[in-house]
């Protein structure tokens, strides 16, 4: 598991991709696998965003074990809180799960709409 902080623009589309590699460097299958990201503002609290994949905002690409995260202008344009913290999990077909990245989440509240 890794530790990253994620800065986000509110009302502008963001992409970030975290790559899963084993001991060896090399890339996991991701082949049947499931992924979740949720927002929150401490652990334990109300959600306030979910993606998951594959249709909402998570996007899995097997071959080189990534994980790609986009959040919508739309999406974010709607958010009032500027900090929280998330992690995302991938269940692989398996039912191994694991911790795949985690931090906090900083949003730069947009002045002109």
């Amino acid at each position: 598991m890794s530790a990253y902080r994620l800065q986000v623009n509110q009302g502008e589309t963001y992409t970030a991709s975290v790559q899963w590699l084993d001991a060896n460097s090399v890339p996991v299958s991701l082949s049947g696998a499931s992924a979740k990201m949720q927002l929150r503002d401490k652990v334990g609290s109300t959600v306030l965003a979910t993606f998951t994949s594959p249709a909402s905002g998570l996007v899995i690409t097997v071959a080189t074990g990534t994980v790609t995260l986009t959040i919508s202008a739309a999406t974010s344009a709607a958010w009032t809180f500027t900090h929280c913290l998330y992690d995302i999990l991938v269940t692989l077909a398996d039912a191994t799960t694991k911790r795949l990245l985690e931090g906090d989440m900083y949003v730069s509240q947009q002045v002109t709409t």
